[in-house]
């Protein structure tokens, strides 16, 4: 029995004209969902993707050897010790933090970043913010967070202990970019996971980050004089080599100032920034503190070896 042409339902043709219209709605709100799904997927297979260990390491690797040439033709001042030995102690403890960094991170850092971004948690991840920015954005707390380690590395004894190593050093070239005692990388590294977790920084700022600091070590550390107005222009931005030799003088008072890594506003911010003459500044530690730093040896056991030799 057919319906009335008065009916609620209507006309037959106003019913498929109904449904239709309805499929449409539908179809358009699945097709909006699966999209939405698809470019989350991607989002997140952006994040989580890593460039592989040799695009990791051809940054440094190559900043290492320009820098190093650089160094020799553009010289900031003159070494108080013979290159060879220093370099090779330099160069043995890189390979110590190199196997500690690739073991740590492996085993928490990039675990608790990748899970950041599969749960959605932490700061950034909430957020939903363009990934570039994102990106962009976790690179910077790293580098924050940096620098607030390195000032509790000058404050807490046993932080200093470990750290002093690096300050131990009577030259600064490019090679003291890579004296850091294993077990101070190994103490840092469960605090950068912690900070991971919770500002959600994916896996691929991570890496990008650890490149980018690593350059910016070797190069602030480099014995390189650059021209007087690169070197004020771009300390505005990023650390130079002379905004860090005077972080290496053997003068507590200014030993204790410019913390920053990469990005030299840090300082600014907290009040840390420190200008002196090149002239001013011996590279090193006071006699009181600088123990034996001449062998390999001496310098990987003096963090272990009694608060008197590594007071601050």
């Amino acid at each position: 029995m057919g319906l009335a042409e008065g009916s609620p339902l209507g006309p037959p043709s106003s019913r498929v004209g109904h449904l239709r219209r309805l499929r449409s709605r539908r179809g358009g709100t699945i097709a909006v969902r699966m999209l939405g799904t698809r470019t989350r997927r991607i989002r997140q297979a952006r994040s989580l993707a890593r460039p592989s260990l040799l695009a990791r390491a051809a940054p440094p690797l190559c900043a290492l050897a320009a820098l190093a040439v650089l160094e020799r033709a553009f010289p900031r001042r003159v070494r108080a010790e013979p290159t060879g030995p220093r370099a090779r102690r330099n160069l043995a403890f890189a390979c110590l933090g190199v196997v500690t960094n690739l073991a740590l991170n492996r085993l928490l850092v990039l675990p608790v970043a990748r899970v950041s971004v599969q749960r959605r948690f932490g700061l950034l991840q909430w957020l939903r913010l363009p990934f570039a920015v994102e990106t962009a954005l976790g690179m910077a707390w790293l580098d924050y967070t940096l620098y607030l380690w390195h000032d509790l590395s000058h404050r807490v004894g046993v932080l200093w202990r470990l750290h002093v190593v690096h300050h131990a050093d009577r030259d600064m070239d490019v090679t003291t970019g890579l004296r850091f005692h294993f077990a101070e990388l190994a103490a840092s590294l469960p605090l950068r996971a912690l900070v991971v977790g919770a500002f959600g920084v994916s896996p691929r700022a991570v890496d990008l980050w650890q490149s980018a600091i690593v350059v910016s070590s070797l190069f602030h550390h480099a014995n390189l004089r650059l021209p007087a107005r690169v070197e004020r222009w771009l300390s505005l931005v990023l650390v130079t080599p002379h905004m860090h030799e005077i972080h290496h003088s053997e003068s507590a008072a200014d030993r204790n100032t410019n913390f920053s890594s990469g990005i030299a506003l840090w300082d600014s911010l907290h009040g840390t920034r420190k200008d002196a003459p090149s002239e001013a500044v011996v590279i090193g530690l006071p006699a009181s503190i600088q123990g034996d730093a001449s062998t390999l040896h001496a310098m990987l056991v003096r963090p272990f070896a009694g608060a008197a030799s590594t007071t601050k």
